[in-house]
């Protein structure tokens, strides 16, 4: 659900760029910026109603507006006793085991291979070049086609229609299947996307200049029902509670070191080679991380955080 939220922001900053495409250039940037204050106005007005969690209320110490906020979408006394106490246990645990953990915790020959799992996943999630697309989308059809790319804002409006298409599939099939399972087989398809318009160019030079686009949409569609939300789920459950906090905030920083990189790097690489090189790298990075989930990430789908946790330290004694 997260993940559908983002995207249709997404979709909806695109279509407010493509209202207002045909507006001098003078205003055109300063309403689409201005625009985007409307929905921070909405989310500050809604945060003011937004209660606390019972789990932050209960580790303050405040027991009863931990009960009432549960009485919100709990209607059963028993339900919510029962919660409360559920809640009070794994808040315990989780500061006995956050007084011991420090950042030398997380390379420590127990954890590191988990570690290793979940911050990889964060970053391929980055250097597989999603990012590059929803970016530079009017700029790689204007290079592509040789259009201005003021003419291509209809383009990001279709791939954010396949993203959000996508999280829908992935609400739909996410505990059907396994999470390396889903995984692989979206980042291989991810990387052919990019690897065979540069080997169709390379065999045919005249082909279509937008076979490339087409391919961009099967990635967009293959990311956005597998890698987009699944890193999230899988960082969300590979981590123990001993090291879970420092090990997601590790994780997410990786992934917007990734985000930046690429946002810095795809305009540079863009005008010095041709594009189809370009895609190819990120389709190799692709198959990089189909490798790595396969040689490097446990299966965490129907595991509890324990058995997790002793098949790292299991495999770090290997």
């Amino acid at each position: 659900m997260n993940q559908t939220m983002i995207v249709s922001g997404m979709l909806l900053s695109y279509v407010v760029d493509f209202l207002l495409k045909d507006l001098p250039g003078e205003w055109a940037w300063r309403l689409m910026l201005g625009m985007a204050a409307v929905p921070a106005l909405i989310l500050f007005l809604g945060v003011l109603r937004l209660p606390e969690s019972p789990r932050f209320l209960l580790r303050n110490g405040d027991e009863a507006a931990a009960h009432r906020v549960l009485t919100y979408i709990r209607k059963d006394p028993s339900e919510i006793d029962a919660e409360l106490k559920s809640i009070k246990e794994t808040a315990d645990k989780e500061a006995k085991a956050n007084s011991k953990a420090s950042w030398s915790t997380l390379f420590s020959s127990k954890y590191r291979y988990l570690v290793i799992a979940g911050v990889g996943v964060a970053a391929f999630q980055q250097f597989q070049g999603a990012n590059a697309i929803f970016y530079y989308i009017p700029l790689i059809v204007q290079k592509a086609t040789g259009q201005a790319a003021s003419s291509n804002l209809m383009w990001p409006i279709i791939q954010g229609i396949i993203l959000v298409i996508g999280s829908l599939v992935y609400m739909w099939i996410a505990e059907k299947f396994n999470r390396r399972s889903l995984l692989m087989i979206g980042g291989t398809v991810m990387g052919l996307s990019f690897i065979l318009p540069a080997i169709i160019n390379m065999m045919m030079p005249h082909m279509n200049p937008m076979t490339i686009v087409v391919f961009l949409c099967i990635y967009v569609a293959f990311y956005s029902a597998t890698w987009a939300p699944l890193t999230w789920v899988l960082v969300g459950e590979i981590f123990p509670l001993a090291i879970r906090g420092r090990a997601s905030g590790l994780a997410s920083s990786f992934n917007w070191i990734g985000s930046w990189l690429v946002g810095l790097l795809f305009p540079i690489m863009t005008a010095n080679m041709p594009q189809e090189a370009v895609f190819a790298i990120f389709g190799v990075i692709c198959l990089l991380g189909v490798l790595f989930i396969k040689t490097r990430v446990p299966e965490t789908r129907g595991h509890t955080l324990e058995e997790i946790e002793a098949a790292g330290t299991k495999h770090s004694h290997k």
